[in-house]
């Protein structure tokens, strides 16, 4: 069973990065979408309230799971690197598990920023409405880290799957 017969694990490899990349993304974008919600005029006077602790909760519990999505795609892309250079190489998809690799593990260059505001989005115990503005920064590079990359990351990955899985 080990040879690969029923299982082929060169194309769980190919594809690994890919789909921990995916799940970045996707990850990454519902936490846009859900924590806008928040923002909005009609609900900013209860979130002025609750926004604090729910955001402590939330942050606390989904940063380590995105940055072990992250991390998980940028290992993936090295795998592909070390694991198999003949066939990434030959069909020129070595690169771009490098530029997935790379970028995925730049992922965690956004912590700091993210940090800040979530530190001010939590610290806002008052009620005065700190934590919406901050809330909104907090959007802000969440939107440039998904939109640069983790999108650019998921590209890389899926060119490099179809380079190394699509037709010769």
């Amino acid at each position: 069973m080990a040879s690969g017969a029923f299982f082929d694990y060169t194309t769980a490899l190919r594809l690994a990065p890919l789909i921990t990349a995916s799940a970045t993304l996707t990850f990454a974008g519902n936490q846009q979408w859900i924590f806008e919600l928040f923002t909005r005029a009609d609900l900013a006077p209860q979130s002025k309230t609750f926004l604090p602790a729910w955001f402590r909760a939330a942050f606390w519990i989904g940063m380590p799971k995105l940055a072990g999505l992250a991390a998980a795609s940028a290992l993936g892309g090295v795998l592909n690197l070390r694991g198999g250079a003949g066939l990434a190489g030959a069909s020129g998809a070595w690169t771009w598990y490098a530029g997935g690799a790379v970028l995925a593990a730049a992922h965690v260059l956004f912590v700091p920023a993210l940090v800040v505001r979530a530190e001010g989005v939590v610290g806002d115990g008052s009620g005065e409405g700190r934590c919406l503005r901050e809330m909104k920064g907090w959007l802000r590079v969440n939107a440039l880290r998904t939109l640069t990359v983790d999108a650019g990351a998921w590209v890389c990955f899926l060119v490099a799957a179809v380079k190394t899985l699509g037709p010769a």
